[in-house]
């Protein structure tokens, strides 16, 4: 998803920077965890479109029996009376937008049986975190179809 998004994000002068850590397998629809980073992604280059410093970093590792993902933005941040309500359904903190895409993320992870979650600073970004069990729950399949197991790096970055 990253390398889809380079060439816009590089065209507005954003820095990219990655760390992938070497993961074990993890179960997860891929194209419905595509969709997650896209909508992580595009919140991201969002934020910081306009600022004086415009970095996005992502980077994946493993915590305990999970793999992590965060998607880490240098944007104006998100007020902490908002905060709260950011993964809920049309709620946004932007001008345009429908509100849908952290709500949509936070369904696609909750469905694979991990959690997402935020920490804001105003004036200073957002680091959202994605945690991914490598092993799901017993007879849970994400979104009602066979799991596909993805090694390596999550798929989609």
């Amino acid at each position: 998803m990253l390398t889809f998004l380079r060439p816009e994000l590089e065209s507005k002068r954003i820095e990219i920077r990655t760390s992938y850590g070497t993961l074990p397998l993890c179960r997860l629809d891929e194209n419905l965890f595509k969709q997650v980073l896209l909508n992580l992604l595009i919140n991201a280059e969002q934020a910081v479109d306009g600022r004086d410093q415009r970095e996005v970093m992502v980077r994946t590792s493993q915590e305990n029996d999970a793999v992590r993902v965060d998607v880490i933005d240098t944007g104006e941040g998100i007020p902490p009376e908002k905060i709260g309500k950011v993964f809920e359904p049309f709620q946004t903190t932007k001008a345009s937008g429908t509100g849908l895409g952290l709500a949509t993320a936070r369904r696609i992870v909750e469905e694979h049986g991990g959690r997402i979650s935020v920490v804001s600073e105003l004036g200073r970004g957002s680091w959202f975190t994605v945690l991914l069990p490598i092993k799901p729950p017993e007879g849970r399949a994400p979104a009602g179809k066979p799991a596909a197991e993805a090694s390596g790096r999550v798929k989609g970055l």
